[in-house]
């Protein structure tokens, strides 16, 4: 006899999808009536389904048109079923009462561990389970743990009985579907076995297109062949169309017929073809579709496919046979069987089981794999993605030893996509000779930049460039950075006067006024700046606003801030993707002496931060994302895929690029000085400055941090008693019910498929950091193995925050989740030993200084030495109110002088600000 499988899997839809209607309503405890949060609500076998919020409520939309059975289920309760009947744009109104298990909730416990006849028996099962196909090697029960075991004796057959305290989770990484299995019945003996259950189904997500593919691929492959497939054909009446040869046994009272091996020698004799007109179809009465009666034991060859192993010496395709228990079968008009217990498949058919199984409303080449790809290029366009950047400094030239106070503005294309692109800005001062001088990276914050470069005092006078661009612009080309004539005079040196023209502004101009004409050396000077509204909209502003002494620092017409002009579409439709987006400090590698597609692990300091990243075929590596100012030591190791090392690795670094579009040069007038020109810059750290002290890294447990010290109040918690109404034990569900929008993205890395959990957009999906009592863990392998398999009875709370900020490291970019254990437990914290890494010190980013300027009016400073500031006044962060009005104030100097104040900036709104005055500084008054 061979094996035979059973499943009670009962739906109905239509063949017309597109009419659906909604089902709303209520779960509740039936002897309380109190309402039971979070409940399971689905349509059987499908991929439709919903959880109830904390109060019951549910709404499940999309419910295909047509008799169906949904289901209702919620841990420690009796799940209930129900057929209901809903027409096209229909809403049902339902209230389910579920009955206690008081069985159920005497037996659940959540064991971690089980003793080696548990493993064996669990082994058995898995194989029974999940099915005997090359996709069954792709499927994982996720949940083992609610599963016991029993054996009985029937006969001399040993049998395998099997309970489920909760819902068993399947991953099906082959097709690309996430399976709860709400287990009714199991039980196997040596030539047959039993298997009922309703089943959910959820797409998993990914943007990967070669594993959308694939998911696809194999999905179609599932259904070839399939009695589904088999029944549509029939019904269709397209049986060897579709690559089936339909046979039929001859019926014998007894089971001792002998079959011979070769089936040319059987066909004829023990097996008859069947003709089309010998299948009976009629309409079904009970749902809509047919009912398909046939009385013979049947035999089925599906040619479009080869065998793994041959039924027939003669035959090489996958070999059936399918049997009606009444002589008939009801199936819908998409050939799905409404009453599968009355059908019994053996050979290649039941094979699959759980592995092979598809969502009755999956449309086989009809209905692409879900896909979530919210901000690709594809549909944004290159155009909609670019970045300008317009900088200010204090003054138009410069001495050797001074300070240059810098303020970057980005503007881009699209500002909606402003928070998605560069997180870095990279600076440069570029000498006569085209050669990079001087080189930082400064953090973008608010779409801004705010620094200050110092020129060495032994710096060689000469025309000399500032340049500023993200990784991301050099997509663009060279021509799409910022660059700005920056002259370094010697000290004998002194403008007169320079060959330029004033420029045209057409924005918002900023009216500059003050209480007084002039003032006295040291005095206060109270100034107002005040928008012009024509247009009558909001006027909130970041401006910059400088103060220079006119008498130190010649007036020069520079380039003013205006709109920014961005590239066509069609004049970047050329464009390769070679730079990526920078979301922090970045840097290139190489493995030497390694294999391709090697993994390399980057540990930063004392734990700080880390990374793991695939090598391309060259062995070529390339991460960003580290937040850290100065410098620091990051340890760096390469394995193969079998986690053997793999060679040393090397950091490179970027390839030097043209000088071509850099800004002309600014002609000056000079003249030279009879003594130096002063230059007092005497700039030293604040007093509440620290150095940072030098990093060592042992090989010890990762330090623990205070959760809201470092990523501040959590968006969502979940506490004690959700845990204990956790529905189906594991924490991946319990997590994705509180948390909107969590999600697990699959994608391809070097030919495997992994998993990582993202708590906000899939694009750029980075994985958040994993805390454990206050304790980042670490993992080569990321957090979503460590999530599935974490015993939720342990758990005493967790805290999740969505959008820790760039400042807390690449694993904070993606957010964060903390659990905090009942009690403190270090198995899942990790450790490395960096005597088996690499080590290399990295540059971080430049932290501005803060401009210093006497206050005259507190007593307490030190007022005795002379006051020649040419630069009066820097402030980057002048914020307006929404009519465009800020006060600000500053102390004057000794020289009798007079200032010339600028303001500069933008409005909220993306539109360009500009103004000036002057300010007389006298003292005859």
């Amino acid at each position: 006899m061979r094996r035979c499988l059973y499943f009670i899997l009962v739906f109905v839809c239509t063949s017309a999808i597109a009419q659906t209607g909604i089902i709303n309503g209520r779960v509740l405890d039936a002897e309380t009536l109190e309402p039971l949060p979070f409940a399971n609500i689905f349509i059987n076998h499908t991929s439709i389904g919903v959880a109830a919020n904390d109060k019951g409520v549910f709404k499940l939309i999309n419910v295909p048109a047509g008799e169906v059975e949904i289901v209702f289920s919620f841990v420690g309760y009796q799940s209930y079923q129900s057929k209901v009947s809903i027409r096209d744009n229909q809403t049902l109104e339902i209230i389910a009462r579920l009955l206690p298990d008081k069985k159920l909730l005497d037996n659940i416990q959540v064991q971690g561990t089980r003793d080696k006849k548990w493993d064996s028996q669990l082994k058995k099962f898995s194989r029974i389970f999940l099915g005997e196909t090359r996709n069954s090697l792709s499927c994982k029960i996720l949940n083992p743990w609610v599963l016991d075991f029993k054996e009985g004796v029937a006969g001399v057959n040993n049998i395998l009985y099997a309970e489920a305290s909760s819902p068993i989770m399947v991953e099906n990484l082959a097709m690309g579907y996430r399976i709860t299995y709400f287990l009714k019945r199991f039980n196997s003996s040596g030539d047959s076995y039993v298997i009922q259950g309703n089943v959910r189904f959820e797409d998993m997500i990914t943007n990967d297109l070669e594993l959308l593919k694939r998911w696809e691929t194999n999905r179609q492959d599932a259904y070839r062949g399939s009695s589904r497939h088999l029944f549509d054909a029939i019904l269709h009446h397209r049986i060897k169309e579709e690559g089936f040869q339909v046979y039929y046994e001859k019926r014998v009272v007894t089971n001792t017929i002998v079959r011979a091996p070769v089936f040319t020698k059987e066909l004829g004799i023990n097996v008859f073809e069947l003709k089309p007109e010998e299948i009976i179809i009629k309409p079904s009465l009970r749902v809509v579709g047919s009912r398909i009666e046939l009385k013979k034991r049947l035999e089925i060859h599906y040619i479009n496919k080869v065998a793994h192993i041959n039924t027939y010496k003669d035959v090489n395709c996958p070999v059936s046979w399918i049997e009606f228990r009444d002589g008939t079968i009801t199936v819908n008009n998409d050939g799905i069987p409404q009453d599968p217990e009355g059908m019994i498949t053996s050979g290649e058919m039941e094979k699959a089981r759980v592995s092979g199984l598809l969502p009755y409303n999956y449309k086989p080449f009809e209905t692409p794999v879900k896909i979530q790809l919210e901000d690709t290029i594809k549909s944004s366009g290159w155009q909609a993605l670019q970045e300008k950047v317009f900088m200010i400094t204090d003054k138009p030239y410069y001495y050797p030893g001074e300070m240059i106070w810098f303020d970057a503005m980005i503007r881009y294309s699209n500002p909606l996509k402003r928070d998605t692109l560069s997180k870095v800005l990279h600076v440069e001062l570029i000498s006569p000779e085209k050669k990079v001088v001087q080189s930082t990276s400064y953090a973008i914050t608010h779409s801004n930049v705010s620094g200050n470069l110092l020129i060495k005092g032994n710096l060689p006078s000469g025309n000399y460039y500032l340049r500023c661009y993200t990784q991301w612009m050099r997509n663009y080309g060279d021509d799409s950075f910022f660059s700005k004539p920056l002259p370094v005079l010697n000290l004998s040196e002194k403008v007169v006067s320079a060959q330029d023209a004033p420029t045209a502004f057409t924005g918002i101009k900023a009216e500059v006024s003050s209480e007084k004409q002039s003032y006295k050396p040291r005095e206060k000077i109270d100034l107002e700046i005040a928008l012009e509204n024509k247009e009558g909209s909001s006027l909130i502003s970041n401006l910059t606003v400088r103060v220079v002494d006119e008498k130190q620092v010649a007036h020069i017409h520079s380039s003013v801030i205006g709109d920014a002009v961005f590239a066509k579409e069609s004049e970047i439709d050329h464009m390769k993707y070679a730079y990526p987006i920078e979301s922090g400090i970045g840097f290139r590698g190489q493995i030497n002496n390694g294999k391709e597609n090697s993994k390399v692990t980057i540990v930063q300091g004392n734990n700080q931060d880390f990374a793991t990243v695939e090598t391309d075929a060259d062995g070529k590596f390339w991460v960003n994302g580290f937040q850290f100012n100065d410098s620091s030591e990051f340890f760096l190791q390469a394995k193969t895929k079998k986690g053997k090392l793999s060679g040393t690795v090397s950091i490179t670094h970027e390839d030097v690029f043209s000088m071509d579009h850099l800004a002309p040069p600014l002609v000056l007038n000079l003249e030279k000085n009879v003594s130096d020109q002063r230059a007092i810059v005497g700039y030293t750290l604040p007093d509440d400055s620290k150095m940072l002290e030098e990093v060592s890294v042992e090989a010890t447990r990762l330090q623990a941090t205070d959760f809201s010290k470092r990523f501040g109040q959590p968006d969502f918690n979940v506490n004690r008693k959700d845990i204990e109404n956790e529905t189906d034990g594991t924490l991946l569900n319990l997590l994705q019910r509180k948390v909107p929008g969590m999600r697990v993205v699959s994608y391809l890395a070097n030919g495997n498929i992994r998993n990582m959990i993202v708590l906000r957009s899939v694009r750029n999906a980075r994985e958040p950091l994993l805390m454990i009592n206050d304790t980042p863990f670490f993992s080569e392998d990321g957090i979503y193995v460590t999530i599935m398999q974490f015993d939720v009875s342990t758990i005493d709370r967790i805290e999740i925050k969505l959008n820790a900020t760039s400042g807390n490291g690449i694993r904070g970019q993606g957010g964060v989740i903390a659990i905090y254990t009942k009690t403190e437990d270090s198995k899942y914290v990790g450790t490395f030993n960096k005597k088996y890494f690499q080590s290399s010190m990295m540059k971080g980013y430049s932290e501005p200084l803060p401009f210093k300027a006497p206050d005259y009016g507190n007593q307490q400073e030190d007022h005795s030495q002379p006051d020649y500031r040419s630069t009066l006044y820097w402030n980057p962060n002048v914020i307006t109110n929404e009519v465009g009005e800020v006060k600000f104030s500053f102390y004057a100097a000794d020289p009798i002088t007079k200032y010339r104040v600028i303001v500069e900036g933008m409005t909220i709104e993306g539109k360009p600000v500009y103004g000036e005055t002057t300010i007389e500084i006298r003292n005859d008054h």
